[in-house]
């Protein structure tokens, strides 16, 4: 019989009592380290701040005042709010929820651990050391908001509560759009198990979880609210994406010229070489995304299903929309943080080894290196480069596990494949 979820719960806390408390207490010295003030300078908790007062004075958000953000992210902006009336105090209570949010996302972490049936003290050592190398961007962006809600989608749909995996799912497309590109996976899991019922009722149940979010707003200011999805693709090539340290390697070596301008929140680059290769990405993502949804269909109809291809399929459409993303902030590295953890391919350790280090480079680009890298300093072009190279190097590993099969071992060999079934 299977256990419910506050049993399974439960007994996971009992379970691996020591485990969580000690990695708890780690987390909370991770949090609380003042890594330096440049991290608090680029902080995001000022825009959070004013939008939370905004609220908080009786405006409404998209009608009344522009929002980037879709409408759950503001319920997070919010909760700090309450509770503190500064900008400084609410930088210290986002910081706390955001913790809070961490130390979840290492709970469900064991749980799908248990799901893919290795020893969860591994995964859960990983995430925090992750969460250590990525640096204190975590509680100055609101990321691990939606990358939390991915991992509890995928803990749902281990555990066979499809209803609840979409509903989680679209949360997280209501918080931050990204997790929009994971619902293709776990429809082409219902496909190959031909349960296409299932596959009404799962976009039935993450079209009106989406709607039922969003309905007050499109209500009151439909315009302002589609503004909101459709900011983000009016930028250009942002300065640390893919396709931006081509473009600065390749201006270094005098081939082409590129400039800088601050638009959209950030640092783009301009110039006709840039704007051409703006164009470019539109279509480099999509085509991506979709010849990696056929690889994992094509996956599918070779081997039977498996909770550990689950978390490999969902971390390689991610790494794949990050690398080809015209926009690649560091704060795109939370999405992957509570998945890396959780993947247990052939080259595991590999891949491992390799995203620690995109999250130690991406810290010293970012913050500790970016007016440098705003000047267009060689070394700091050089260390955006090799960041990125690592990421695509992530991305082939873990395709390349999937090629290879699972490794052996006994340790990923107790997987049950009834879990996504």
């Amino acid at each position: 019989m299977r256990r419910t979820g506050s049993a399974e719960v439960y007994d996971a806390i009992r379970r691996h009592k020591w485990v969580l408390l000690s990695f708890g207490v780690a987390h909370i010295l991770i949090f609380i380290i003042p890594f330096d003030e440049i991290g608090q300078t680029y902080s995001s908790t000022g825009i959070y701040f004013d939008y939370a007062s905004k609220m908080m004075a009786g405006l409404i958000p998209y009608r009344d005042f522009a929002v980037e953000y879709p409408p759950l992210a503001l319920l997070f902006f919010l909760l700090p709010r309450l509770l503190a009336s500064t900008p400084q105090s609410y930088a210290t209570a986002f910081a706390v929820e955001t913790l809070l949010f961490s130390l979840a996302g290492m709970l469900v972490v064991v749980l799908v651990s248990q799901r893919l049936g290795f020893r969860s003290w591994k995964p859960v050592a990983a995430y925090t050391a992750f969460l250590l190398a990525i640096g204190p961007i975590v509680s100055h962006r609101y990321d691990i908001f939606p990358a939390i809600l991915v991992l509890l989608a995928l803990y749902a749909f281990l555990s066979e509560r499809h209803g609840c995996a979409y509903a989680l799912l679209a949360a997280g497309v209501m918080t931050k759009v990204y997790p929009a590109a994971l619902l293709p996976v776990f429809l082409l899991y219902h496909y190959r198990k031909h349960s296409f019922q299932g596959i009404r009722s799962a976009l039935l149940t993450f079209a009106g979880t989406g709607l039922a979010i969003a309905l007050p707003f499109v209500l009151m200011s439909p315009g302002g609210l589609l503004d909101s999805f459709s900011y983000h693709a009016q930028r250009g090539i942002q300065l640390e994406s893919t396709y931006s340290s081509l473009l600065l390697v390749a201006g270094e070596f005098g081939w082409l010229s590129v400039g800088l301008e601050f638009t959209y929140g950030s640092w783009n680059l301009t110039g006709t070489a840039a704007d051409v290769m703006a164009h470019v990405s539109m279509l480099v993502l999509p085509l991506s995304l979709l010849a990696v949804y056929w690889m994992i269909h094509r996956h599918l109809r070779t081997r039977p299903l498996s909770a550990q291809d689950l978390v490999s399929h969902m971390l390689l459409v991610l790494i794949v929309l990050v690398a080809t993303s015209k926009v690649l902030s560091p704060e795109y590295l939370v999405w992957l943080l509570p998945l890396v953890p959780l993947f247990s391919g052939r080259f595991r350790h590999g891949a491992w080894g390799v995203f620690f280090a995109i999250g130690v480079l991406t810290y010293i680009v970012y913050p500790v290196r970016y007016a440098d890298l705003i000047w267009l300093h060689p070394g700091a072009i050089v260390l955006l480069l090799e960041r990125n190279i690592l990421v695509v190097i992530l991305a082939v590993v873990v395709a390349a596990s999937l090629r290879c099969g699972p490794r052996g071992g006994t340790e990923t060999q107790a997987t049950s494949t009834t879990a996504v079934e």
